[in-house]
C-alpha cells in the first residue's frame, strides 16, 4: 500500500465507501457505523485480514469498466452460487 496515494477522503473497503478520517503512513483510520457493519461484511473482519481498497476518482480521471458506488442501496438474498468456469455464478433477489 506504500505506493498507493490518497487523493481524496473517501475510499471503498471491499466495495464499502468510507470516509479516511485520518493517515498515518502505511495506515488509514475509518469509523465504521453500526449500521455499515450489519449491512456489509465489514463487521466480519479481524485485525490482519486483507481487504480491497479503491481510492476515490477526480474528475478527469480515466473511467475504465463501469461505475459503482460502496454505498448500501438494497438487501438482496442470495438464492445460488454455482461454479462457471473459472467463476462463481451467484443469482440475488
Amino acid at each position: 500500500m506504500s505506493s498507493w496515494k490518497l487523493n481524496h477522503g473517501s475510499v471503498a473497503i471491499d466495495g464499502v465507501c468510507l470516509t479516511v478520517e485520518s493517515v498515518d503512513g502505511d495506515r488509514l483510520v475509518f469509523h465504521a457505523v453500526p449500521e455499515t457493519l450489519s449491512r456489509s461484511t465489514l463487521g466480519e473482519l479481524a485485525r490482519g485480514s486483507r481487504v480491497n481498497l479503491e481510492p476515490a476518482l477526480r474528475a478527469g480521471d480515466a473511467m475504465g469498466g463501469h461505475i459503482v458506488q460502496g454505498h448500501v442501496d438494497g438487501i438482496g438474498v442470495v438464492q445460488s452460487v454455482e461454479a462457471e468456469g473459472e467463476g462463481l455464478r451467484v443469482i440475488v433477489e
